[in-house]
């Protein structure tokens, strides 16, 4: 075929190919999932809410019966309660999220480029997303990030449409689904802004309007900082270096930088990423890995333009960056374990690679943290013997976490420890079921079970239950901030601002910025 021969339909179709084929591995996984810790933690804090009658700043559900101050943005929290209150299995929604969350985020990403770059880069761009496994898992780890990043997106989408009250409505919306991404837009926006002559005033205008409408969760956020501990976890230092993409993507820059336009948003966007170098691996594996695909999927089109004149040299072009993309893609892991650090090589690290050969890396795409069987049944009979206000408890935080949301009980335990309970106290005393893990020495289970009284429930593979008559503390459940019924109004003001936008943002400023 000759490089005419490739009209809008191949472009597109060789996308969605891509898509489909990136969401049919995830789908795969489907046995395996829900495969991440996160995904039960916003399950619990959605089924707080539903206890609540609503978004409640208190989390009463974790570190029960005391609980603990509540910070996280609470959008995904919502649209999770409404499901399960819809009747949705838990189960479903854990697997659902992770398996669908990398399909949204790619057709996300195809539909912005494509739309104000082209069919090709936006092929291009899906594209360079394979090269890297670990910025896949991250989408599905940090399902709350992925979404801020969509919306982020999709916020710029609009502010290139000179759709301004839109995207300040985008913004603001991204605010309140995860702490951290948002800024990376914002200062996007602004740095964009600043690069392109005459945009500065309106891109701080939408930017200040967004943070305007997420103000209440912003200054929630402000609030609580007092009782954040941040600890030096060793997952910050997770990171994967993949060289051959940042080469890719240097070349990229200067080629963005040259064409200057809409592309210094490629540009504002790596600029503004340099906010998660506070967190080593977000910046290098996770979120800020986002413009070395921009950059590289701009090299590659330009790649094309220029070497791609015949059917013989488009093929030869194809093959040879599809194997060091798809296939090859070598990457530096580095860890930090106790105060060590270690790193290995990996030569074949692309997405393909490891989905597919999960066990030749041993990675973590061959393994998981949930055991159906065992935890579906364990969490039957908790709900067997305990009262709905009753407290649980087992001896690892993830395990404790996951049994509390499958069972529909307060936690003693939590996840993310970075912010303290209001009072420091043993889960043993106050949780009515504990759960052991039979890892656990004999001696270590029958002291336990001697100095709290503990009586035997029963017991599987992993886990032995015991219920604790001593135990008499039940989680209090407070009244919600913000009640269900404002939400939904709230939201639907949100819709219709959405929808009306042209009858509600003067048309001069409209015109302005487009011109």
């Amino acid at each position: 075929m000759s490089k005419s021969g490739y009209k809008s339909f191949s472009w597109d179709f060789f996308t969605l190919l891509f898509v489909a084929v990136y969401s049919t591995l995830s789908f795969a996984r489907w046995p395996l999932q829900p495969q991440f810790i996160d995904i039960y933690y916003h399950l619990h804090t959605a089924w707080g809410f539903l206890q609540a009658g609503g978004y409640s700043s208190w989390d009463f559900w974790q570190y029960a019966p005391f609980g603990r101050v509540h910070i996280y943005p609470p959008f995904l929290h919502i649209v999770l309660a409404f499901f399960i209150k819809l009747g949705v299995d838990i189960v479903f929604l854990a697997k659902i999220s992770e398996a669908l969350t990398p399909s949204l985020f790619l057709f996300t990403v195809w539909y912005f480029v494509r739309r104000h770059f082209g069919r090709r880069l936006g092929f291009f761009s899906v594209f360079a997303f394979g090269s890297s496994f670990s910025f896949f898992l991250s989408l599905f780890n940090n399902i709350p990030a992925t979404f801020a990043i969509i919306l982020g997106i999709l916020a710029a989408d609009c502010l290139l449409r000179g759709r301004l009250l839109r995207c300040a409505l985008l913004l603001a919306l991204s605010y309140y689904t995860h702490i951290g991404a948002p800024w990376v837009f914002a200062l996007a926006i602004i740095i964009f802004g600043l690069l392109e002559k005459g945009k500065a005033k309106v891109s701080f205008a939408v930017v200040l309007c967004a943070i305007i409408i997420a103000l209440p969760v912003l200054l929630r956020e402000l609030l609580a900082l007092k009782s954040i501990q941040l600890t030096d976890m060793p997952d910050r230092y997770f990171c994967e270096f993949k060289v051959l993409d940042y080469i890719l993507a240097l070349l990229g820059v200067i080629i963005a930088v040259k064409k200057k336009g809409k592309y210094y948003l490629f540009v504002s966007l790596f600029l503004a990423s340099f906010i998660f170098l506070l967190y080593p691996y977000r910046f290098f594996s996770a979120q800020g890995f986002l413009p070395i695909i921009f950059f590289s999927a701009i090299l590659l089109d330009s790649l094309y333009e220029k070497l791609a004149t015949t059917a013989v040299k488009m093929s030869a072009f194809f093959i040879f960056f599809g194997f060091f993309i798809l296939l090859f893609s070598p990457t530096l892991l580095t860890e930090r374990a106790q105060g060590h650090e270690s790193a290995k090589l990996y030569l074949f690290d692309s997405v393909l690679h490891d989905m597919l050969l999960p066990l030749e890396n041993r990675r973590i795409a061959s393994t998981s943290l949930w055991n159906p069987d065992e935890y579906i049944r364990t969490s039957a009979l908790i709900k067997k013997y305990s009262r709905p206000n009753d407290i649980i408890y087992a001896n690892y935080h993830i395990l404790s976490a996951c049994l509390a949301t499958l069972s529909g009980r307060a936690n003693a335990s939590a996840l993310f420890p970075e912010i303290d309970p209001v009072k420091h106290f043993s889960p043993f005393r106050v949780a009515r079921i504990i759960v052991l893990t039979k890892d656990n020495s004999p001696a270590a289970i029958n002291y336990v079970v001697a100095k709290y009284k503990l009586r035997f429930l029963g017991e599987n593979r992993l886990l032995i239950i015991f219920s604790n008559p001593l135990a008499k503390a039940e989680f209090i459940v407070p009244k919600p901030c913000v009640p269900f019924w404002v939400i939904g109004m709230i939201l639907l003001i949100f819709a219709a601002v959405f929808i009306l936008e042209d009858k509600i943002m003067p048309h001069n400023l409209i015109k302005k910025y487009l011109t």
